[in-house]
């Protein structure tokens, strides 16, 4: 589940260097779009593991 899960979800530096590059084209959104799909996979994660799926 672990290996999956992590060939599936970008790595975060480089998706903060990323952000970075693309500061000058709305990377603010970008951000908050990031972070947004962070918290959900997080809380999707810690609930699977709540219910054993």
């Amino acid at each position: 589940m672990d290996k999956v899960l992590f060939t599936v979800v970008p790595d975060p530096i480089w998706t903060i260097q990323r952000i970075g590059k693309t500061e000058k084209y709305g990377g603010h959104l970008l951000f908050a779009f990031t972070l947004l799909l962070w918290v959900v996979l997080g809380m999707m994660f810690m609930i699977g593991n709540e219910f054993g799926f």
